[in-house]
């Protein structure tokens, strides 16, 4: 597994990159999903239509929001206990959670 990050203010040109990255590259695993960090419904959807029209396909693409993918990355690194800890510390900055405090 490799992490990268590309930083952009176009859409189109970070999805130009990606698609580069994707299809110009021999995968190991045709099963194993691409994940891409978005920040977006509306992002995740403009990448699926950019790949499917370019590429002729867009499969196998996972696209979680940040805190969800940060989530799955602490439990795989972190002990229980620690990841506990992270998750109690972080649940206050939760969607839910902000709503109530702006409301109350």
């Amino acid at each position: 597994m490799s992490l990268k990050f590309f930083a952009g203010n176009r859409l189109e040109e970070l999805a130009a990159i990606f698609r580069e990255q994707v299809f110009n590259r021999a995968s190991t695993d045709i099963f194993k999903p691409e994940t891409v960090v978005v920040q977006t419904r509306g992002m995740e959807l403009y990448l699926r239509k950019f790949l499917a029209q370019e590429g002729g396909i867009s499969a196998n693409l996972e696209t979680p929001f940040l805190n969800r993918f940060l989530t799955v990355v602490m439990q795989a690194f972190l002990d229980k206990e620690s990841f506990e800890r992270f998750k109690n510390a972080t649940e206050q900055y939760q969607p839910e959670t902000l709503k109530w405090h702006i409301y109350s």
